[in-house]
C-alpha cells in the first residue's frame, strides 16, 4: 500500500516504474485534484492496481469517466470516491459501466 500527498505525489506514483506491482493505493484525504486524478487514470504503470481509494481528494466525475477508457487500470476491482463531488446520474452511469468490467465503485 502506498500513501502520497497532493497532485504531484499522485503524478509521481502514476509514473513510477518501481510501483508497477502496486495493488492497493490509498490516497484518501489528500488533495490530489484534477491533475493527480487524471495522472492515475491514465497511468500505464499501475496495471496491477486492484483497489483505488480517493475519498475526499477534490476530484470530479471525469476521473471515473477516464477509468472507463479501454485499458485504463485494467486490474481495478474497487474504486472508492466517497466525499468527492462525484454524485448523481453521471456517477451512476459510470458505476454501472465499471461494474460491467468487474469493478465495484462507491460514492456517497
Amino acid at each position: 500500500m502506498a500513501h502520497a500527498g497532493g497532485g504531484a505525489g499522485a503524478q509521481a506514483i502514476a509514473a513510477s516504474r518501481t510501483l508497477s506491482a502496486l495493488e492497493v493505493l490509498a490516497l484518501s484525504d489528500c488533495p490530489i485534484g484534477s491533475d493527480g486524478a487524471l495522472a492515475l487514470a491514465r497511468s500505464d504503470t499501475l496495471t496491477r492496481l486492484r483497489t483505488l481509494e480517493v475519498r475526499n481528494c477534490h476530484i470530479v466525475t471525469y476521473l471515473v469517466d477516464e477509468l472507463l477508457r479501454p485499458g485504463a487500470l485494467p486490474a481495478l476491482e474497487q474504486l472508492d470516491v466517497r466525499a468527492n463531488p462525484v454524485v448523481g446520474t453521471a456517477f451512476d452511469a459510470a458505476a454501472e459501466a465499471l461494474a460491467a468490467r468487474g469493478c465495484r465503485a462507491m460514492a456517497w
